[in-house]
């Protein structure tokens, strides 16, 4: 608790804790005025007085407020110690992970896959699926060829080839006379 000294100055209260001081007269002290107010640390355990001097957090769980001693930061929240020990077993508990397996074709995590159409010893996710009924065995249009030479995986020659379909009018009408 703090409790009053003689100085020059005159008296002087003192928080036993952060060692922070106050000058006081002697009518203050007569009245019972409260000083320097104090509340008590409450971390179990803790016998501090703290003043609104002293190092202190407040825990975002539990709202106590306590001596900065007993502070955790876990994932940018400001914890006591019992709630800290409760998130960090709740965060072991979770899984950290999701469940995915590779495309074959390439590589991305898929969460299903299936045979490949155009080569059945694959199993593809939906990233690599296309629809070999859209795509002639040769490309019959010269800006189509060029643009399938640029594409590097499976769903980018699907993407290729429907975005010419949709805009090459030669194709189209080849299209329409197959069909």
């Amino acid at each position: 608790m703090n409790s009053p000294t003689q100085s020059w100055i005159g008296l002087t209260v003192t928080c036993e804790h952060c060692q922070t001081s106050k000058d006081v007269s002697r009518t203050e002290i007569a009245r019972g005025d409260e000083i320097l107010p104090q509340h008590p640390c409450q971390q179990d355990g803790c016998q501090a007085m703290l003043c609104d001097s002293c190092e202190q957090f407040r825990c975002t769980d539990c709202d106590r407020v306590m001596c900065i001693e007993h502070q955790s930061i876990f994932r940018d929240e400001e914890l006591c110690p019992a709630c800290a020990a409760d998130a960090l077993e709740e965060s072991l508990l979770k899984p950290f992970y999701s469940v995915a397996v590779p495309c074959e074709c390439c590589g991305q995590p898929v969460k299903a896959r299936k045979p490949a159409e155009w080569d059945r010893s694959l199993m593809v996710g939906a990233c690599c699926q296309i629809n070999l009924g859209s795509i002639p065995d040769l490309p019959i249009c010269d800006t189509l060829w060029n643009g399938l030479q640029r594409c590097q995986s499976v769903g980018e020659v699907s993407l290729a080839m429907a975005l010419h379909l949709a805009e090459c009018p030669a194709c189209q009408q080849r299209r329409k006379e197959a069909a």
